[in-house]
């Protein structure tokens, strides 16, 4: 955020469209999760999960939606998480360029 003004401010603009984890949401017709990346502006580690958006009368696809999570803010989710001193909170995925990831709580 400027310091000075009340909204961001982008100097690079990137078309989602020609991102990987848009493509694969179009091409997939259903929710993906990106490998993990570098993100580019924080310069951090993440993944992008992204689901098709489709027209509720024709059920064409009209865009996608996709959210950038780091791994910073997966591992303090998990960490917050309410498990007995025996439990665990796994992150699973299936194998695959395209992650589908699974959250398991065992206790």
């Amino acid at each position: 955020m400027n310091k000075d003004k009340n909204y961001i401010n982008w100097t690079t603009r990137i078309r989602s469209s020609s991102r990987p984890w848009y493509r694969a949401a179009i091409e997939q017709n259903s929710l993906v999760w990106s490998p993990i990346y570098l993100f580019a502006d924080p310069p951090v580690l993440g993944i992008t999960p992204a689901i098709p958006l489709k027209d509720t009368v024709t059920n064409n696809i009209k865009g996608v939606m996709a959210i950038d999570l780091t791994l910073d803010e997966i591992s303090k989710f998990l960490n917050s998480l309410k498990i007995s001193s025996s439990g665990r909170a796994l992150l699973l995925k299936n194998l695959g360029r395209w992650w589908r990831l699974r959250l398991i709580i065992l206790w």
